[in-house]
């Protein structure tokens, strides 16, 4: 904790390695597509060092990221959700499926 408060870069790089695919899945139990779970997990790590100063250690170093990326990855899950608007009918499906 204390390096990272400090400004460890190295500090930091390990802390996403150890846990960037976990944090990965999270977010895909959320939204729709990998990508934006990357997106959500990246825009989560960018949480971290932003509030590193204000983290207050009532949680663990392990659990505070998680949380931060669940909160975010709900919040992407419902944009998308909203953004999708009605579904359509036959949507992927073929017009006529006795045809290739």
């Amino acid at each position: 904790m204390e390096r990272l408060r400090a400004g460890d870069e190295k500090a930091f790089v390990d802390l996403v390695r150890r846990y960037q695919a976990q944090r990965v899945s999270v977010a895909l139990g959320f939204v729709g597509a990998r990508a934006v779970a990357e997106e959500v997990v990246q825009d989560a790590w960018l949480g971290v060092v932003r509030g590193i100063n204000r983290f207050a250690a009532r949680s663990s170093l392990r659990t505070w990221p998680f949380d931060i990326v669940a909160n975010r990855a709900r919040i992407a899950g419902a944009k998308e959700h909203r953004n999708s608007g009605p579904p359509t009918p036959n949507r992927g499906a073929r017009a006529r499926p006795d045809l290739p």
